[in-house]
């Protein structure tokens, strides 16, 4: 499997401070002199290697899906059961993006905005093999040809599951007023969420 690109600690920087700016803000509300600030670098020197916003916002946004693929690759491997799939998958995304709020939230902005930099960045990974959605696919296709699980749509399943991981997050300042365990121990509900999501998947299409 191909890797990432190491980025150098002052792209690194500037790439995190973008992605929360970005979120915060979106493209067009976003200042690169806060960009530059927060990543601790001039605001020239910002403007030397993007002269565009939205070629900074294309970069960075692609730094943030890269993460999240790698993060998915290096857990679920090709052949494992559909198990192994579904529990890996839940537990990394939901890891991902519960430590990560502002990815998602940018993530959710760029799929309202039309998904065109989510789409090619998808494209590009999927062209250096890095695939995770594609594996999970073929994972579950495979246990259901084996009769493992039900004979479901692997898509439709995909959806499902990666919905159900994405919501908590998403829904997270509503959901800590509802459910009184989120404010006090946020952490543990989150582990027992990801056991709940598995269970619930699971049991609902294994034969």
């Amino acid at each position: 499997m191909n890797q990432l690109i190491e980025k150098t600690d002052a792209e690194k920087r500037l790439f995190e401070s973008a992605l929360q700016v970005f979120a915060a803000k979106g493209l067009y509300g976003a200042n690169t002199q806060e960009i530059a600030e927060g990543a601790k670098i001039a605001k020239a020197s910002l403007h030397y290697y993007y002269r565009r916003k939205e070629r900074l916002y294309y970069e960075a946004f692609g730094y943030a899906i890269n993460q999240i693929a790698i993060d998915l690759m290096k857990s679920i491997h090709p052949g494992k059961s559909f198990a192994i799939t579904l529990q890996r998958f839940c537990d990394t995304s939901i890891d991902f993006y519960w430590e990560k709020p502002h990815i998602l939230k940018l993530f959710v902005q760029e799929s309202l905005n039309g998904g065109e930099v989510a789409a090619s960045h998808l494209r590009r990974l999927a062209e250096r093999k890095i695939n995770p959605i594609g594996l999970f696919i073929k994972n579950t296709q495979r246990a259901v040809d084996k009769g493992e699980i039900q004979s479901v749509d692997p898509y439709q399943l995909f959806i499902t599951t990666w919905s159900a991981c994405l919501f908590i997050t998403v829904a997270s300042p509503i959901v800590t007023e509802i459910v009184p365990i989120m404010k006090k121990e946020p952490q543990e509900f989150i582990r027992a969420r990801k056991k709940h999501i598995f269970q619930v998947i699971y049991h609902g299409v294994v034969t």
